[in-house]
C-alpha cells in the first residue's frame, strides 16, 4: 500500500466512512468534503493524520495538506465516482 493509499483510508475513517461523504472538491492544497452526518466526523483523528489544518463546519470539512491533494482526490474518486464535484 502507499502513502498516498494509506492516507486516503484514513482520511476516509476521520469523516465517517465513505457513506458519509457526499461530494469532494480539491483546490491546490486544500481538499474539500461535504458529508452526510457532521457527527461522524473526528476532526481529532484527523488533525493527526499528514495535514496542515482541518476546518469543520457545518457539514463542510476542509483538510488544507503540506501537498497537492490532487491524488489524494483521484484516489477517493476511483472508490466513488459520483462524489467528484
Amino acid at each position: 500500500m502507499t502513502h498516498e493509499e494509506l492516507l486516503v483510508l484514513q482520511i476516509i475513517e476521520g469523516v465517517g466512512g465513505i457513506t458519509n461523504l457526499a461530494k469532494m472538491d480539491a483546490i491546490g492544497k486544500r481538499l474539500r468534503l461535504e458529508v452526510r452526518d457532521r457527527s461522524l466526523v473526528n476532526p481529532d483523528f484527523l488533525r493527526q493524520l499528514e495535514t496542515i489544518a482541518v476546518v469543520v463546519k457545518d457539514e463542510c470539512v476542509q483538510i488544507i495538506a503540506p501537498r497537492e491533494v490532487d491524488e489524494i482526490c483521484k484516489k477517493l474518486a476511483s472508490q466513488h465516482e459520483d462524489l467528484w464535484a
